[in-house]
Parts: C-alpha cells; sequence; structure tokens
C-alpha cells in the first residue's frame, strides 16, 4: 500500500471514530423544538405535557391589591411523572441543516418549577403586592446543561436533583406566536 493510501485510510477512520463518539445512540424527537424525557433503562423518549399556553395578567382589586403575570396551567399535577433521580436527560430537536443549524436552544427554552395554587399550576414571571405592600416574585427558573448531540439535536441535563415538584420547560414563540405572547409549555412532575 502506498504512502497516500495509507494515509487515506488513517483519515477515513479516524473520522469514522469521531462521527461515532458525537452521535450517541439516542432517539431524536419527530417535531422541531419539542423537548421529550429520555428514559435511558427503555432507551425511548417520553412525550411530556404538552399546553399551549398564553401569558395573562391577573389583577386584584384593578391592581391596588397586587397582580401577577405568567402562564397558568389547568390541573394541580401534570398526568405525566417522573422519576426523582439525579441528571435527569431530555432531547430536543431544535434544527436541521444550514440557518435551521443555527439555533441556540439555551436561548429558546427556559426550565422552571411551577407553583401550586388552587388546583392549577402557575409560572409566574412577575407579582406584586401592589399600593398595600406584599412581595414580589417570580417562579424559580433552573439551570441546564445543554450539549449538542448531532447536527440540531440537542441533549438538556439537570445538573442537579430535582426536589419533588412540578416543572416546565418554556419554548418561546417565534413569528405570528411571539407577538400573541403565546408560548408552548412541556409540563411534567417529579415524584
Amino acid at each position: 500500500m502506498t504512502r497516500t493510501a495509507s494515509f487515506a485510510l488513517l483519515v477515513l477512520a479516524a473520522s469514522a471514530l469521531a462521527v461515532a463518539q458525537t452521535k450517541p445512540d439516542v432517539p431524536v424527537p419527530e417535531l422541531l423544538n419539542e423537548v421529550q424525557f429520555f428514559d435511558p433503562s427503555a432507551h425511548a423518549l417520553v412525550k411530556l405535557e404538552k399546553v399551549l399556553s398564553k401569558m395573562e395578567t391577573k389583577t386584584k382589586l384593578a391592581g391596588f391589591a397586587g397582580a401577577k403575570s405568567g402562564f397558568f396551567l389547568e390541573n394541580g399535577a401534570s398526568p405525566v411523572r417522573l422519576p426523582g433521580a439525579e441528571g435527569l436527560t431530555f432531547v430536543v430537536r431544535a434544527g436541521g441543516t444550514g440557518l435551521m443549524g443555527l439555533v441556540d436552544p439555551s436561548q429558546l427554552i427556559r426550565f422552571y418549577r411551577l407553583d401550586p395554587n388552587g388546583g392549577r399550576r402557575e409560572l409566574l414571571l412577575q407579582s406584586g403586592g401592589g399600593v398595600f405592600g406584599g412581595r414580589n416574585r417570580s417562579s424559580d427558573e433552573i439551570a441546564l446543561d445543554y450539549s449538542l448531540m448531532q447536527e440540531g439535536v440537542y441533549a438538556i441535563v439537570s445538573p442537579k436533583r430535582l426536589p419533588k415538584g412540578e416543572y416546565a420547560f418554556v419554548v418561546m414563540g417565534m413569528g405570528q406566536g411571539a407577538m400573541g405572547g403565546s408560548a408552548t409549555l412541556f409540563a411534567f412532575g417529579v415524584d
């Protein structure tokens, strides 16, 4: 074998190994921007509760007694329940090839712990006590680790154990949906 052929074979083998290492054997969601849980025991994706929601502002006594703005989900608990394990992994297909591959999911997707209130779940972006005082607060945003699995497909990992409660990924609207203040939420509960 000539030196050139040997070198070409070595480069081909090295690139095949690099591709194999950068593309883990994890299923890919069919739809764009749909966050799904990766169940390692079943080696499958699990769909989360998908809710299209519009940002609302609710006031008490025309705002004098306070107001809150955010997303409000019916039912006190999500039908999708996940185990309380450390390092839960989620997968999202955030782009494809070309310009669609330039989407950064860490700028598009946020993760929050939801607040239970009267048989429903609330994601408060802002809450205030009005002229009579009270405390200002918002739902807790949780930092996540994002890593590229393959072009346009990302793994989203919670770096620490999620306590028992209700959670949601918020995929901010784009285009016409963003103008109306709508977002898609992917909710689940941790037992």
